[in-house]
């Protein structure tokens, strides 16, 4: 079984002449190319990659919060006494404070920001992902426009020489004013349809050249074309199958998911505020009344804080020697009542950002679940009308070769030569703009269930039809 990559057949030539004057030389592109200058203009993804790198960063200074502190010290102090001898004293301090405790909110913390890590990189993958489907739809509506530009020239070429033909009859009396007059007229319809087509291709291929960075004037030499005998994947998994791998595998879902524990660590450490922070410090110093320093002092203490509730409460046990031959033991309690009382409602917001998170992912399940099985039905849908199409241009053909032979025989009148080859060629130019359709579809269904271009035929359970 061949499997199709890129819905491409690999080509070195262009579906069609080129547009506009030779001002550059002809851009030889395919779509990988396409694809990669897409990601190298655009601002978007340069943005999503400045973000994750410093989500990296900040996820690798957040240690810090593990590690001791350290706090360096000196200070000087001058008396003046009208009645006694004035007095200086020098210190010189160094203290150290390692956490010991602090309800889990350092590690909650730690969560978030790895949370925030994650999430930055999948909203860089999805907007990679979109700039690619984006370049893949505009590549490929170039080729099918391309694809029709030649479809219609080749018509109008053929109708060309009928109008030829027809004005030599006329001239030897064969045919009558209003005949002659007939074909032209379907004759200007033509070159005014192909001009409408030769429009939309330049305004094609302009949005194909502003996504990827290039100059208006730069042509494009697309590689490859479209290709028409392409009939589709044969799909025999079930939608809930095709969930399944969606599950695993789609982007926006896995970023829902991720929102919903970065939520839930967030409520975890709003509840975790009436856990006491415990630190342990070590404290020693040397002080004296002037260089050099001669009276020593170390202190150990341990420092117990509430400071998230209503009524934030500060305590400290230390001891130590104070100088030599003495020792020392403090204790202090500090209270702060209603300094602010909007931390009542941190909880509840943190619930309601919950729920919604979780809502969100209900609602995401919901749609995608719908989505897939109208993808699903759409695609096998497209896939039926692209051969019975492609029945029905087969039918205009022989019709066509038929009446050529009865034109030659003055059976049938050159008038209804052009009217059935202008259906013919209207046939095969839907036709193609089905089949992109039906490109799209496949495409659409890919990225819903999370999977890159071309693993549909691996996944649906069928032969894949196309080259």
């Amino acid at each position: 079984m061949k499997v199709k990559m890129l819905y491409l057949v690999a080509a070195l030539s262009l579906v069609g002449p080129p547009l506009g004057s030779q001002m550059q030389p002809r851009l030889p592109l395919s779509l990988m190319q396409a694809e990669s200058l897409a990601l190298a203009h655009s601002d978007a993804l340069r943005i999503q990659n400045i973000r994750i790198q410093s989500s990296a960063r900040r996820f690798a200074l957040g240690i810090r919060d593990f590690l001791p502190q350290i706090e360096l010290g000196f200070t000087t102090a001058d008396t003046v006494n009208t009645a006694a001898q004035d007095s200086s004293s020098d210190q010189l301090s160094v203290s150290l404070r390692e956490p010991l405790y602090n309800g889990g909110r350092a590690l909650a913390r730690r969560s978030l920001s790895r949370l925030e890590l994650t999430l930055a990189q999948h909203s860089a993958a999805i907007a990679r992902a979109d700039i690619l489907n984006d370049v893949w739809d505009k590549y490929h509506k170039v080729l099918v426009l391309q694809a029709q530009r030649a479809v219609k020239q080749d018509a109008l070429t053929q109708s060309e020489r009928q109008l030829e033909i027809a004005r030599t009859e006329r001239g030897l009396g064969m045919i009558r004013e209003i005949d002659l007059l007939d074909v032209e007229v379907s004759v200007s319809g033509q070159e005014i349809d192909l001009q409408a087509t030769e429009h939309d291709l330049e305004a094609a291929l302009y949005a194909l050249q502003k996504s990827l960075g290039l100059s208006p004037d730069q042509e494009l030499a697309l590689e490859g074309r479209i290709d028409s005998t392409y009939e589709g994947i044969s799909i025999k998994r079930s939608g809930s199958s095709f969930f399944s791998i969606a599950q695993q595998n789609n982007l926006d879902l896995q970023t829902a998911r991720y929102k919903v524990t970065q939520m839930e660590t967030q409520l975890a450490m709003t509840r975790s505020r009436y856990l006491p922070q415990i630190d342990a410090s070590i404290s020693f110093s040397v002080s004296g009344a002037g260089i050099p320093l001669q009276t020593p002092s170390l202190m150990l203490g341990v420092d117990i804080a509430f400071p998230q509730t209503i009524v934030p409460v500060k305590g400290s046990v230390s001891a130590g020697t104070a100088s030599p031959g003495s020792t020392a033991r403090n204790t202090s309690v500090t209270a702060a009542p209603a300094q602010s009382v909007t931390g009542i409602l941190d909880e509840i917001d943190a619930e309601l950002q919950l729920e919604e998170a979780r809502a969100a992912v209900n609602a995401l399940i919901r749609d995608l679940t719908f989505q897939i099985g109208q993808s699903i039905s759409s695609y096998r849908r497209h896939a039926t009308t692209v051969r019975l199409e492609r029945q029905a241009l087969a039918l205009e053909q022989k019709k066509l070769r038929i009446l050529e032979q009865q034109v030659a025989s003055g059976s049938a009148t050159r008038m209804d030569l052009l009217k059935e080859r202008i259906q013919a060629s209207n046939q095969e130019v839907k036709l193609l703009a089905d089949i992109l359709s039906l490109f799209q579809d496949e495409r659409s269904l890919e990225r819903q269930i999370g999977v890159e271009p071309g693993e549909l035929a691996l996944l649906a359970g069928g032969n894949h039809d196309g080259s």
